[in-house]
């Protein structure tokens, strides 16, 4: 529940990535194709903001591409609280999971992203059980990590749209009906009904 927190004001198209980067979570398709777009696009990087969140950047961040460096931004640590208005805030969420990620991870954080309903870009492979969650939620772009120019054709579209005030961008303050399934809550009811129809 999000009725509390007040979202965090942005001027620039503000993409935001919280959680940790590390192999398996790498940002590397993202940077390669935000590269791309600004190279095709010189304008952008002055409308283009891109923040990262997390505690842990488990990867060499000193050879970022000069065309985007300025951009991009990293914020070590925050309150969850405070990492929340961020997201609200954005006008795109950026989700991470690498070709080589197990077929059944699942994070935490993509729910939390979910239950914004902000426009969420996912950058992840067809395999993963995460992707047979996220399709179901008309704001969820996948595209998978190798195809570069694919990620940048959607940031490009989702900008556009940005910019041209036909954006939908407002993050909600309640669970969405179809994210209620995956609450803590009703995952816990459907396991207490299970063991009471081993019981019975």
């Amino acid at each position: 529940d999000f009725s509390s927190i007040q979202p965090r004001k942005f001027t620039k198209f503000t993409i935001i990535y919280s959680g940790n980067l590390n192999p398996l979570r790498s940002p590397e398709p993202f940077f390669r194709a935000l590269s791309l777009l600004f190279r095709e696009n010189p304008q952008l990087p002055e409308k283009i903001s891109v923040i990262f969140l997390g505690q842990h950047f488990d990867i060499d961040l000193s050879h970022l591409p000069d065309d985007i460096a300025e951009s991009i931004s990293f914020i070590s640590y925050l309150p969850h609280r405070q990492s929340l208005e961020y997201l609200l805030g954005a006008d795109l969420l950026l989700f991470l999971l690498a070709p080589q990620s197990a077929p059944g991870v699942v994070t935490g954080k993509i729910f939390e992203y979910l239950a914004t309903q902000k426009p969420i870009l996912a950058i992840m492979p067809e395999h993963v059980a995460a992707k047979d969650i996220v399709v179901k939620f008309p704001q969820v772009i996948v595209v998978p990590p190798h195809d570069v120019l694919q990620i940048k054709t959607q940031l490009c579209q989702l900008f556009k749209q940005w910019e041209s005030g036909h954006f939908r961008s407002t993050g909600l303050k309640t669970v969405p009906q179809n994210l209620q399934l995956y609450e803590r809550k009703s995952l816990t009811q459907k396991l207490a009904d299970f063991f009471q129809t081993i019981i019975e």
